[in-house]
């Protein structure tokens, strides 16, 4: 597949004839063509089931509540079960002080967060809960 898109400067850019273009637009078709894949390929992909899309990648932040309160963690690894009867996502994080923690993908929304304000708002639930 032949690229359009190119980084440089800090973001991606796309050059149509005289004309160089970088914005969201560019940004969606350098996404895509960084699958390397023809859009055949993932309609295929997506039709079959094959297409996964992860809820978070290798160095993003994730918010545990714990123990009354919201604790950052950074995404270190993520392993992924397929077979026929299971489908298993383990996301391994760590805290500042390099201890691990795993989590599943059904634990996201509950437990642990992809946004401080998500993870605080859970948090203050719990409280009042607590407080009736």
């Amino acid at each position: 597949m032949e690229r359009y898109t190119y980084f440089d400067g800090g973001k991606w850019r796309m050059r149509v004839g005289d004309a160089e273009y970088s914005g969201k637009e560019t940004d969606r078709l350098a996404a895509y063509e960084e699958t390397g894949l023809e859009p055949e390929e993932l309609a295929q992909a997506k039709k079959k089931g094959r297409l996964v899309v992860l809820p978070c990648d290798v160095g993003d932040k994730l918010y545990d509540v714990t123990l009354g309160e919201v604790r950052e963690k950074i995404v270190i690894s993520l392993s992924m079960l397929l077979s026929k009867s299971v489908n298993h996502l383990v996301i391994h994080a760590e805290n500042f002080r390099n201890a691990v923690t795993s989590y599943e993908l059904q634990d996201i929304g509950k437990t642990v967060f992809l946004t401080r304000e998500a993870a605080e708002a859970t948090l203050d639930a719990m409280r009042g809960e607590n407080n009736a």
